[in-house]
């Protein structure tokens, strides 16, 4: 099994996943996006700190 890759996501990207998720939920975002539920999770924290 080829080992997981670290991806890097640009602040203006994890905005608009934030933006997605507030309107339809973290885990719809997610698969919309492919990106972990956690991230957004976590990026949701981070918010103010991205802008």
């Amino acid at each position: 099994m080829a080992p997981k890759r670290h991806r890097s996501y640009t602040a203006g990207f994890k905005l608009n996943v934030i933006s997605r998720a507030e309107q339809i939920g973290n885990i719809a975002a997610a698969r919309e996006f492919e990106v972990d539920e956690r991230c957004i999770r976590r990026w949701r924290t981070e918010k103010e700190e991205l802008k």
